[in-house]
């Protein structure tokens, strides 16, 4: 679904490139493990095409013993495999399917795993997916009540859409160095803690290594909103092009009007012309306890399509009361 009228951002060369040189992803990550100590998790993204359980289940296994060595509290990986349909035209697909519909429902001492989310995408005419697999300690977990309220927001979401076009009275525009001391004021002003610094530092490589659109009032920027591109190459499949929409804020006195939204869909607007649909995988991951986030992301195409347990340290306003620096995100595909 493409549910609002997309415009594209002016720019004076292409914002996204499939032979673009390396830029900082500090939400997407780069290719491998890696152990990010703000959030005590071991995260990573692993670059080859997986086909059979025994290589899964080393990836598994490498993540965790990481975890166990940093004393990381959550291992979390994203693996490429077919697609289930083309999985089960093999008995080896059909394992792999198997391990994967199986995984965290037999109870563990050491750690409590989730299939935590599915991004479906083509490559070459062919049908694979993008899979998130979560394994927790035990005192990093949600309880499963807070769990299903904010499953069932996430739901609620995605009813009695109205689409609007934007009020005339803002402007979307790409981000210039000369708006990162208002950039500065609006995540501070927002966020208690986030995955990164939101210092001038930060913000100011963001705005020039990440394509970043803003909304303007009256002169003043009063939302934001980044989209990361990071070009894999993937063992077996080849290069995949991964855009991350991230790095949302909007100032509370202007939600409502559909900023998030709009911003997305300039964004696809843009990656359909300029990368098409093939190896493109589009995602977002909102704040659960903000279903917000979610229904903006929903008006502009989106589907939740998983659901990360105590992903990262983050905080502001939460709609649903979760406990402690980590919070639950929504997994939404485009």
């Amino acid at each position: 679904m493409r549910a609002i009228h997309r415009l594209a951002p002016a720019a004076p060369e292409r914002l996204f490139k499939r032979s673009q040189p390396s830029r900082s992803c500090p939400s997407i990550g780069s290719a491998g493990l890696m152990v990010d100590k703000l959030s005590n998790r071991v995260k990573g993204i692993i670059p080859q095409l997986l086909t059979c359980t025994n290589q899964l289940i080393d990836v598994l296994d490498t993540a965790q013993e990481m975890a166990r060595k940093e004393g990381a509290t959550r291992a979390t990986v994203r693996v490429f495999l077919p697609s289930f349909r083309s999985l089960n035209r093999t008995q080896r697909g059909r394992r792999l399917a198997a391990f994967l519909r199986e995984f965290g429902t037999s109870p563990s001492n050491e750690s409590i795993n989730r299939f935590e989310g599915i991004i479906p995408f083509n490559s070459n005419s062919r049908e694979f997916m993008a899979i998130y697999l979560g394994m927790n300690s035990p005192s990093r977990v949600s309880r499963e009540s807070l769990i299903a309220r904010e499953n069932e927001k996430a739901l609620r979401a995605s009813s009695n859409l109205e689409v609007r076009p934007i009020n005339p009275d803002y402007s979307v525009r790409l981000a210039t160095q000369n708006d990162v001391p208002q950039l500065v004021e609006l995540y501070g002003s927002i966020f208690t803690s986030y995955p990164m610094e939101l210092n001038s530092q930060n913000i100011s490589s963001m705005v020039e290594s990440t394509p970043t659109l803003i909304s303007v009032y009256g002169g003043k920027v009063v939302a934001a909103l980044a989209a990361e591109h990071a070009a894999i190459e993937i063992n077996g499949l080849g290069t995949t092009q991964l855009i991350e929409i991230s790095e949302a804020a909007t100032d509370p006195g202007h939600r409502g009007n559909r900023l998030y939204s709009h911003m997305i869909g300039m964004f696809l607007s843009t990656i359909e012309r300029e990368l098409g649909s093939d190896a493109t995988i589009v995602y977002a991951e909102t704040r659960a306890s903000h279903p917000a986030a979610a229904r903006g992301a929903i008006l502009a195409g989106g589907k939740v399509s998983g659901f990360l347990n105590k992903h990262c340290v983050i905080n502001a306003v939460r709609d649903v009361e979760e406990i402690g620096e980590y919070e639950n995100l929504n997994v939404v595909s485009f």
